[in-house]
């Protein structure tokens, strides 16, 4: 008989609740990989039987992909298919802790549609009991082929974490950070990938539009998405693809909501991302979208989704387009945004210079999207009109829910517009080229008398004196002026010597990265992801 055989016709035996020791005290925790997983169990018992352990966690790192990969190939699912049967894992006693643990989530829904009773969640959890791993691994021991006892663990620490991750963010009150990688399971050869980024996704999306039967994460501050690539594409050079407003449902309405950090990402072509978000439903304050490459009708969309915005940063470059393409972004489009957040703005930094279009772009789309409602029904909605839209929409503080939709309230002329009105804005950092237009063009304002009074603080990009005669009038006169008509003003850079702006005509020219010890073509910016160790 071999070993997996023997495994299958073992009976399974009933674990009971035990004592459990005093559970250590953590700062940070993480759910990444299967280092994490027996940490992660000693908090979820002591959910229960000692809930002020959990009180001293602030920050949480979660990192998805890291976990899916372990169960991606097929084969890994073939050679360790003779130990994945449930019935090998012990019965759990009714009163073990972890079933009051998991009644948080509400599984019901998911119950329903994975037919994944509470039951074999919660002998998913008990996986690092310590009863049954040292059980696991006297059974395992007697297995010749090592490498499929590592699959089989590889698999079975997958699920758990899956579970567990979720149940880690609720149970955690006091968390104020997240830093959080999004699974991109679209590629994945598993069958129940999709499953299992659904059980953490669709907890903190019913947690976050208050569906559980608690709410939780309410003192959640500083949320920061990882970007992420399939296993297909796993190549640092090239930007991710992210649903930025889909992330956004899973954290933009709980209550102490305040910063969004995302960088090196970009949309997935049109497909299976949420283009439309109700304008001024969240408490977010500053948002910073770095090294990316994002269309401006998108980005209009991200900046009105706060209440108040006070911070806004995003610059592209840095990484390529995998298809060699990038998006169009429009001057007017991203002022109009912006001008709607006027009354709360305080910094802005934004470097897109190298991405500007005309703005026929934009208005094109803005006509396909006024086509497609003339010709919907009246009892007809769009697909993204969805039950958490509307939830969005009726919390919504107010405003027209198309950018193109805000009033006409000054001359564009592909720039961002006059700034004179932003009366909160002090430190403004931006391309030459955005504030005062492409050199062939006429810029529809003084650039003196376009900024606020209340600024302090002003960074030109891309500006060489002496080189566009249009660009060196402006801003002469703004030197010259400026003491005079903006009395805050303290510090001007960019105008003596040029600072350069992000630089989009990278070109990947192989489709492969380089090998160890072989210089890239060109330098790629690299995520610093800093420390997401466990910490007391």
């Amino acid at each position: 008989m071999s070993a997996a055989s023997g495994l299958i016709d073992q009976c399974p035996m009933e674990l009971a609740s035990s004592h459990i020791p005093r559970t250590p005290s953590w700062s940070r925790v993480r759910v990444t990989d299967h280092s994490d997983c027996e940490k992660i169990y000693q908090l979820l018992e002591a959910s229960s039987t000692q809930p002020d352990a959990l009180d001293t966690v602030k920050e949480a790192v979660i990192k998805l992909k890291q976990i899916r990969e372990t169960t991606f190939f097929n084969t890994y699912n073939t050679h360790a298919k003779p130990y994945v049967e449930h019935e090998r894992l012990p019965l759990v006693a009714s009163d073990h802790p972890l079933h009051e643990t998991i009644r948080i989530l509400d599984l019901q829904g998911d119950e329903a549609q994975h037919r994944l009773p509470e039951g074999n969640v919660v002998k998913h959890l008990t996986w690092h009991d310590p009863s049954v791993r040292e059980e696991r691994q006297a059974w395992l021991a007697e297995d010749t082929e090592r490498w499929h006892v590592h699959t089989y663990t590889g698999l079975q620490d997958g699920e758990f974490l899956h579970h567990a991750a979720p149940l880690l963010l609720m149970h955690c009150s006091n968390i104020g950070s997240l830093t959080y990688s999004v699974c991109p399971y679209t590629y994945n050869a598993d069958r129940q990938a999709a499953y299992r980024a659904h059980i953490l996704e669709q907890s903190l999306l019913r947690n976050n539009y208050g569906k559980l039967p608690e709410t939780h994460l309410q003192r959640l501050r500083h949320v920061r998405l990882l970007p992420e690539t399939g296993l297909w594409y796993d190549d640092a050079r090239t930007y991710s693809h992210m649903d930025i407003l889909g992330q956004l449902r899973l954290f933009h309405r709980l209550p102490h909501i305040e910063s969004l950090a995302i960088d090196g990402i970009t949309t997935n072509g049109g497909a299976d991302h949420l283009e439309h978000f109700p304008p001024h439903t969240s408490n977010l304050k500053a948002i910073h979208v770095g090294h990316s490459m994002l269309p401006s009708t998108l980005v209009a969309v991200l900046i009105r989704i706060p209440k108040r915005l006070e911070e806004f940063t995003h610059f592209v470059g840095g990484r390529d387009t995998r298809d060699g393409g990038r998006n169009l972004f429009s001057a007017r489009t991203l002022g109009k945004a912006l001008w709607d957040q006027r009354a709360s703005l305080r910094k802005l930094d934004i470097d897109v210079d190298g991405l500007l279009q005309d703005d026929k772009y934009d208005r094109q789309d803005y006509e396909r999207y006024l086509k497609e409602s003339r010709r919907r029904a009246p009892d007809e909605q769009p697909y993204w009109y969805d039950e958490w839209f509307r939830l969005d929409e009726q919390a919504s503080a107010g405003g027209p829910s198309h950018v193109h939709d805000l009033p006409g309230t000054r001359e564009y002329s592909n720039t961002i517009g006059s700034l004179h009105d932003f009366e909160k804005l002090t430190h403004l950092s931006m391309g030459v080229k955005l504030l005062l237009g492409p050199p062939e063009s006429t810029t529809p304002f003084r650039l003196v008398e376009a900024l606020p009074k209340s600024l302090e603080s002003l960074l030109i990009r891309g500006y060489t004196r002496g080189k566009t005669p249009k660009y060196d009038e402006a801003i002469g006169e703004l030197v010259a002026q400026c003491s005079e008509l903006l009395p805050a003003l303290r510090e001007i850079q960019g105008v003596a010597e040029c600072v350069p702006g992000a630089d989009v005509e990278m070109t990947r020219r192989r489709m492969v990265a380089p090998v160890p010890g072989e210089e890239d073509e060109v330098s790629y910016w690299e995520l610093d992801e800093g420390d997401q160790g466990w910490a007391r």
